[in-house]
């Protein structure tokens, strides 16, 4: 880095004396000789590096094949059209919904049944004037962690979703700037 763009970052960070002769000495640190570690030290880590590597690029390659099989299965359902239909369900997601609420159409009672199952609806406690809405605990943990991914991934495909998460216009500040007049004089 030259000593121009060291002073440049250390004034946009606030600072205001010595700036230069500061960069100055940023600038000999920075290029300064390093500690090194010993030769046979550092052609370990080079080995161990280029087996990570070998072995994430080797989990890419068979993501990538499992991701087509999957493609391939999840078209096959009779229902893979309707669970597409819904906005933030995509292939993954929804292979992962529909596996984990399963596919008989007949397994759950009605809607609550399911909510329940995933964990999803709230439990109400009443009691007298006192009434008090909790979490619910209890339920399928893959699929609640299925269904906050689907609700994450719909807001930005829902047209319904969109307008009350994005703002198009810039937010308006309340707080008077420190250089305007006090609004009493």
């Amino acid at each position: 880095m030259s000593r121009s763009s060291i002073a440049a970052v250390l004034r946009r960070a606030g600072r205001k004396r010595n700036v230069d002769a500061r960069a100055g000495e940023i600038q000999t640190a920075l290029r300064a000789a390093q500690l090194e570690p010993p030769l046979v030290l550092a052609g370990a880590y080079g080995a161990a590096v280029k087996s990570a590597v070998a072995v994430i690029a080797e989990m890419s390659s068979q993501l990538a094949v499992l991701e087509a099989e999957l493609a391939d299965h999840f078209d096959q359902h009779p229902d893979a059209e309707i669970i597409r239909s819904q906005p933030g369900l995509g292939l993954l997601v929804g292979a992962r919904v529909l596996g984990e609420f399963g596919d008989d159409p007949n397994r759950y009672a009605d809607a609550k049944a399911r909510r329940n199952y995933a964990g999803t609806s709230p439990i109400t406690v009443a009691s007298g004037k006192l009434k008090i809405v909790r979490a619910r605990y209890i339920g399928n943990r893959h699929l609640a962690d299925a269904c906050y991914w689907w609700a994450f991934c719909s807001l930005g495909q829902s047209a319904g979703a969109r307008p009350t998460t994005t703002s198009s216009k810039p937010e308006t500040s309340t707080t008077t700037p420190p250089s305007a007049p006090w609004p009493t004089g």
